[in-house]
């Protein structure tokens, strides 16, 4: 969502939150200061919110450059009738931070699963011996973190601020480029520009040369497939759901004649949204 297509003072938009999460700093950069940002405690409770009109947007992580999709972001995709309309990438800075003054006085680390995973081989040569517990969000890690003088918490550092943590070690994740991508949810599509995306997720039927016949379809009407990810079909075992990220708007000529040839290779497929490509500055 560009920040100068958003200045309804009553506009509010639902992150991961509370305060501090890299949730909330995507949101920051996504909207202007005079939207409400809502904070949600659990990604489910982002799609609840906009879903029901308690919030106009949500934002939610998708994939991260080292760890790939945010799985319950794209399983919550194939259930919701909410739109894509905007995106952003955030760099990733995680920071162990503590009450303690130095890793020595460390028994137990919280954080979000993606900076666990993010962080893994340093935890493993750092604090090998320390237990690890996943929690619904960096915030909430650091705020557990804060009452408990022998425990420590990853995230920005933004957090250590906030709840009065000191900064023991930064940038602890394995990847020096690591980046999480984000998705700004609405109820319609953002107007073309000059660069677009546009998502969508299918499934096709068991029968050899399935995938290749959807694929096939945007081969040849010249639309670019910028990603492709499958994820278990929610409830359904031994069951698949594709998601594509294709270059361009879906009112361009020869996506809307890519999705009117799509229907013959898949037994379903919905168009989760046309917005604008962002792109790092």
């Amino acid at each position: 969502m560009n920040k100068n297509n958003t200045t309804d003072t009553r506009t509010t938009a639902a992150y991961l939150g509370p305060q501090g999460t890299f949730s909330n700093e995507a949101a920051k950069h996504c909207f202007p200061p005079e939207v409400e940002l809502i904070p949600c405690e659990t990604i489910e409770g982002i799609f609840e919110a906009t879903e029901s009109g308690a919030a106009h947007y949500g934002i939610v992580p998708v994939e991260n450059s080292a760890q790939g999709c945010v799985s319950v972001t794209m399983d919550r995709c194939v259930k919701t009738s909410l739109t894509i309309c905007g995106e952003t990438a955030m760099p990733i800075r995680n920071a162990l931070m503590s009450k303690a003054s130095d890793m020595s006085h460390i028994k137990r680390i919280y954080s979000h699963p993606q900076p666990l995973l993010q962080c893994r081989a340093w935890l493993l040569a750092n604090l090998s011996g320390v237990t690890q517990e996943a929690l619904s969000s960096t915030a909430e890690s650091a705020i557990r973190a804060a009452d408990d003088p022998t425990a420590a918490a990853i995230g920005s550092a933004m957090l250590a601020e906030l709840y009065r943590l000191n900064v023991l070690v930064e940038d602890i994740h394995d990847r020096e480029h690591n980046v999480t991508r984000f998705w700004v949810l609405g109820h319609q599509d953002s107007e073309p520009t000059e660069s677009d995306k546009t998502s969508l997720w299918f499934i096709t039927p068991h029968k050899p040369g399935a995938l290749y016949r959807v694929l096939k379809v945007f081969a040849d009407t010249s639309v670019n497939i910028m990603r492709i990810e499958s994820r278990p079909y929610p409830g359904k075992a031994w069951e698949y759901v594709f998601f594509l990220d294709l270059e361009g708007h879906r009112q361009n000529a020869n996506l809307q004649k890519a999705f009117s040839l799509l229907p013959a290779s898949v037994e379903a497929y919905r168009v989760l949204g046309s917005y604008p490509a962002f792109h790092s500055e």
